[in-house]
């Protein structure tokens, strides 16, 4: 259940199977606005455009030219801010090891991926994203606190050599 003054979390959806795409929109729309593009290139596309409002995204990991884990590496880089979901019907643990062990991935669900699954890891990846969210306006705010303390710290040492140089 959402809040309705709240805007709907949107999850950028990447898989090149179309009814996929399709098949995720429709589990959990109702909760989220979903974006979906069937391939890395299209899905950075839609980032560029409407990053300020992704939350979370979702991408199988074999597709034909670029990878999932390629994306992931992009978005890890260029938009730090949104959780990265990891699909794949292929455990390949090489793979797997080296996408979790580079941070560049929140979690990785193996497919077939169940409904119930899938909104209880949006759900944490929600949580995340709001986390994340938080601390950067935190580090914002002491940001502009260090900034006013540095002028205020600097500004009256001024005043004091100006006065002593004018005697």
């Amino acid at each position: 259940m959402t809040d309705s003054t709240q805007p709907r979390p949107t999850i950028l959806y990447v898989d090149d199977e179309e009814m996929a795409c399709k098949y995720f929109a429709r589990a959990v729309g109702s909760e989220y606005e979903v974006l979906s593009a069937t391939g890395a290139d299209e899905a950075v596309g839609i980032l560029r455009a409407h990053h300020a409002r992704i939350s979370v995204l979702v991408t199988d990991f074999r597709m034909p030219g670029r990878d999932g884990g390629d994306l992931l590496r992009q978005v890890a880089q260029e938009y730090p801010q949104i959780v990265r979901i990891l699909v794949t019907a292929y455990a390949d643990k090489d793979m797997l090891l080296q996408t979790v062990n580079t941070g560049e991935v929140f979690r990785i669900l193996e497919k077939p991926i169940g409904v119930a699954d899938v909104r209880d890891i949006l759900r944490l990846a929600g949580d995340r994203f709001r986390e994340r969210a938080v601390r950067q306006q935190r580090l914002m705010a002491i940001d502009e606190t260090l900034a006013f303390l540095a002028h205020e710290l600097n500004t009256p040492l001024d005043r004091k050599s100006t006065r002593l140089n004018s005697s």
